[in-house]
């Protein structure tokens, strides 16, 4: 009962990036828009994982698992009769790790220009002209404006995309006194909920202001 409850996280986790970014970005895909030999990858693609989640799930909901597996089991030439014969593949695959924080990135910038437009009133159903994505990475900017970027446009409802690296040219950066720490540098302690702080219990350092 431990791993279990251990494991649902995950799993739901799993299931929500299943259906909210490759099911819902590779639509076209998946309905045959960009070409029979594509579409033909991705429902491949999406079987296969539906596949393997039934294997994983099979041990703790055994029957939810056999009623998608029989369905999935109507397209497949010589798949076993039961969830529970399945065996999981020997070979070990090679974990896309490149491309999952590529697509990771994407949702943060995606998930950030939603939370702006709703702080400015701007609704998704209202087109934007262009939208700037400042990061020092390039290799960051690279993924946001390479093979993803249709994605970021569509999902976002905006007509062009602009990369900069230079982060002082839409933001800037300064320092703040804290009075506070100053005064407590000057008396040599400071009382908090009755405790008293010394300046050897303490170190004070000045921090830099957030970028706004």
């Amino acid at each position: 009962m431990c791993i279990l409850f251990l494991v649902v996280p995950y799993l739901l986790k799993f299931l929500d990036n299943l259906t909210n970014i490759y099911v819902r970005f590779n639509r076209k895909r998946l309905k045959g828009r960009t070409g029979e030999e594509d579409c033909r990858m991705a429902l491949s693609t999406l079987y296969n994982v539906l596949l393997t989640s039934c294997k994983v799930m099979a041990p703790f909901t055994p029957f939810l698992t056999e009623v998608l597996y029989q369905n999935m089991r109507k397209v497949s030439d010589g798949a076993e009769e039961n969830i529970h014969y399945c065996r999981f593949r020997q070979e070990e695959g090679k974990r896309g790790e490149r491309i999952e924080e590529s697509v990771t990135r994407m949702m943060k910038i995606i998930d950030l220009a939603r939370n702006n437009r709703e702080r400015h009133n701007k609704p998704l159903k209202t087109p934007l002209r262009e939208m700037v994505v400042v990061h020092p990475d390039e290799d960051f900017l690279e993924d946001i404006a390479g093979k993803l970027r249709e994605y970021v446009l569509k999902e976002l409802n905006i007509r062009s995309l602009v990369t900069c690296k230079d982060t002082l040219k839409y933001a800037s950066v300064c320092a703040e006194l804290d009075f506070s720490v100053l005064a407590f540098e000057k008396a040599g302690e400071v009382t908090i909920a009755t405790h008293c702080l010394k300046l050897t219990d303490i170190k004070p350092r000045m921090m830099l202001a957030k970028m706004r």
